[in-house]
């Protein structure tokens, strides 16, 4: 856990060491607990100061005090006001449709939101250019997973062994000679897939469409949903693409961080 980049206009100095403690808490957990000296040492609060910031904290459960006097751990009190966060923050309460009404704008081109249903990728929600033609799926579609670069997004969370499956348990249709039709094929596409962080529909699902697709991570880092961009192949050039997956990481980005999505930290903010 960290901070983010905001700062308040009018800190409140005690929350904020209040929480500098909590935040050093939360950063170093351990069964055995955080001593007041260890705390003092590393967050530049008096020792006093953090005895009585965790003495409040243990009457509203926060922390809980071992045996020792001097030694604090975090108390399921917290844990009981983290679970109240995920039902006030899913998809649906954060302004991903703004977000995709504008990308739609600035690229002029179709984007679509997905989620997966089984083993297709079900297209909950699109904004379409007025400049140009339309794409001919619609929303509600069910698309294949294999063809399309929403259905990639999520079959890069599979192992080889489920991909292995995904193709020997079910038919898998071809839509364009551009088609994965092979196990093999997808999981060496996946890998990359995997270090780039997209993933693309070079004509396999329809024959003059390219797609550049990534996903909507929740709080658990898990995929939530997938948002794509899709145009004709006659104007998604190498220069329109690599600007679509700059401006389409954005919008991801910015939703997977509605939904508590964190990358990977690179360092805890403590003031001193």
């Amino acid at each position: 856990m960290k901070r983010s980049d905001y700062r308040p206009k009018y800190p409140v100095q005690t929350l904020e060491k209040s929480m500098d403690v909590l935040l050093y808490m939360v950063n170093h957990p351990s069964v055995n607990g955080n001593t007041i000296t260890e705390i003092s040492d590393n967050t530049g609060i008096s020792k006093s100061g953090v005895h009585r910031i965790l003495d409040t904290y243990l009457s509203y459960r926060i922390v809980e005090k071992l045996d020792s006097a001097q030694t604090y751990r975090l108390g399921w009190g917290l844990y009981e006001l983290g679970l109240s966060v995920p039902s006030t923050n899913n998809l649906l309460s954060t302004d991903y449709r703004e977000m995709m009404s504008e990308l739609c704008k600035s690229l002029s081109e179709t984007v679509n939101l997905a989620i997966r249903s089984d083993n297709e990728v079900f297209i909950i929600d699109r904004q379409e250019p007025e400049s140009r033609l339309h794409i001919s799926t619609t929303l509600g579609d069910l698309q294949p997973m294999h063809t399309t670069g929403l259905g990639k997004v999520y079959l890069s969370e599979f192992t080889n062994q489920e991909v292995q499956e995904y193709y020997s348990t079910r038919k898998i249709t071809q839509m364009t000679e551009n088609s994965i039709m092979t196990a093999d094929a997808m999981i060496a596409e996946l890998t990359k897939v995997r270090k780039l962080g997209y993933a693309m529909d070079c004509c396999e699902f329809e024959p003059d469409l390219i797609c550049v697709a990534m996903p909507i991570r929740d709080y658990t880092g898990k995929i939530a949903a997938a948002m794509s961009v899709s145009g004709h192949a006659s104007h998604m050039t190498d220069e329109k693409i690599d600007r679509t997956i700059t401006e389409l990481r954005n919008v991801t980005l910015k939703v997977s961080f509605s939904l508590g999505y964190q990358e990977p930290a690179q360092g805890v903010y403590i003031r001193r």
